[in-house]
């Protein structure tokens, strides 16, 4: 059985990117049966779309995702992790 997934960020980093207002959830896919395939797997997958809206690129190192709300550090953007200027990451979960 599949749980939902909850994106957790760290209360600071979410403090910090709202004053910049660049980093928004673009689209969030729990239970992806037939869309996108995730190339490492070869398999549809949850998957996540982080946007940056802002006109530089963003680092988000640092950022945390979890699906349980009592571990929200369960998964961190590795170092230098970068989203251009009005660009995406997709994060498969």
């Amino acid at each position: 059985m599949r749980r939902s997934l909850f994106l957790i960020f760290l209360t600071v980093v979410c403090q910090y990117s709202a004053l910049r207002g660049q980093i928004s959830l673009n689209e969030v896919i729990a239970v992806n049966e037939g869309g996108l395939v995730n190339p490492l797997s070869g398999e549809p997958g949850d998957w996540i779309e982080i946007y940056n809206s802002g006109p530089e690129a963003m680092d988000i190192s640092h950022y945390y995702l979890s699906d349980r709300p009592e571990a929200p550090f369960m998964w961190v953007f590795p170092e230098n992790t970068t989203i251009p200027a009005n660009g995406y990451v997709l994060v498969w979960a």
